[in-house]
């Protein structure tokens, strides 16, 4: 009786897990009176736990502005989330 084996190994790519940090700026429009602009300024840190899956927590600083007046509106808001890169990286 003759047998013949064969073996293969998957070669194993490990992922550099790690930090990143983002900054941005955002303006707008309001729809709704009596604000005229607002001005967003962000700062976002994100963790890679994988290649496809991330933890993110961005602070916000927002102020609406409305002209002539000192009634202006600024408000920080706090976002946690989670990112999944659900299809395959073609490039």
């Amino acid at each position: 009786m003759l047998g013949i084996t064969t073996t293969s190994a998957q070669e194993v790519k490990n992922y550099d897990q790690g930090f990143r940090l983002g900054f941005g700026i955002n303006g707008g429009l309001p729809l709704d009176n009596p604000y005229d602009y607002n001005l967003h300024t962000d700062a976002r840190i994100q963790y890679d736990s994988s290649k496809k899956y991330s933890v993110t927590r961005t602070r916000v600083f927002s102020t609406m502005f409305v002209s002539g007046k000192d009634n202006n509106l600024g408000y920080i808001p706090v976002k946690v989330g989670f990112k999944a890169f659900v299809l395959k990286d073609y490039l």
